[in-house]
C-alpha cells in the first residue's frame, strides 16, 4: 500500500463531475491542470468493433489539459478496472502546470492511463459524439468554477491538444441519455475544428 498520496490525471471523460464520481466517489472536486509532455488522441480502442476513445501517450512535443484529483488506493484500484486496457503510468509534477488558484502541484503520485498501441477510427470502431459532449461537458464545468481555467480557454484548448480527429465520428445523441450544451459544443467543435480530417 503506497504511503503517498494518490492522484488521478483525467484527460477524457473523468474531466466530467458525474464520470469522475461514477468511479471515484470522493472526487466531485478536481483542479484544472495543463500537462507538458503528453499527447492526447484519438486512438483508444480496445477491441476492433467498440467505439474510439481518447488516449495517451508519453511525448515530449506535446501538451494537453484535464484535471487532477484525489483518490483512495480503493478508488485507484477501481479507475484501473474502469480503464482496463489501459496501463497506468506515473506524471512527472514538474511537467504539471496549474490552473486553479494552488501555488504548487499537490504532493503525492500523479497517474494518468496510457495505450500500449495507438488504434485509430474506422467506420466499424467511430468517435462517438456522446464521449465528445461528456468530455466537453466537463470543461465547461471547469470554465464555470475556475477564472483561470477560462482564462486559459480550458474547453478551446482540450479540442486543439486532442490530435487524430476522423471522418468516422457518428452523432449517437439520440441514443444518449445526456446531450445536455449540445448547441455551445457545436459552436465551439465548428469554431475549432475542421471535419475534414
Amino acid at each position: 500500500m503506497p504511503d503517498n498520496d494518490q492522484y488521478i490525471f483525467g484527460y477524457g471523460s473523468l474531466i466530467d463531475s458525474l464520470s469522475r464520481v461514477a468511479t471515484s466517489p470522493s472526487a466531485s472536486y478536481a483542479s484544472p491542470v495543463n500537462v507538458v509532455g503528453i499527447q492526447r488522441g484519438w486512438f483508444g480502442r480496445l477491441d476492433d468493433v467498440g467505439p474510439t476513445y481518447l488516449a495517451a501517450l508519453p511525448n515530449p512535443n506535446s501538451n494537453c489539459n484535464g484535471v487532477i484529483f484525489k483518490v483512495s488506493v480503493q478508488e485507484l484500484e477501481a479507475v484501473d478496472e474502469y480503464e482496463s486496457g489501459y496501463e497506468r503510468k506515473r506524471t512527472d509534477p514538474t511537467k504539471v502546470i496549474m490552473l486553479d488558484d494552488s501555488r504548487s502541484v499537490a504532493k503525492g503520485d500523479i497517474w494518468f492511463y496510457t495505450c500500449a498501441v495507438k488504434r485509430f477510427a474506422t467506420p466499424e470502431s467511430p468517435i462517438l459524439q456522446s464521449y465528445v459532449d461528456t468530455c466537453l461537458n466537463g470543461c465547461f464545468e471547469i470554465e464555470a468554477s475556475f477564472p483561470k481555467a477560462k482564462e486559459a480557454k480550458f474547453a478551446e484548448q482540450f479540442l486543439k491538444t486532442s490530435s487524430d480527429w476522423s471522418k468516422y465520428w457518428v452523432n449517437d445523441r439520440p441514443q444518449s441519455e445526456r446531450h445536455a450544451n449540445s448547441s455551445k459544443i457545436d459552436e465551439l467543435i465548428r469554431k475549432v475544428l475542421t471535419r475534414e480530417n
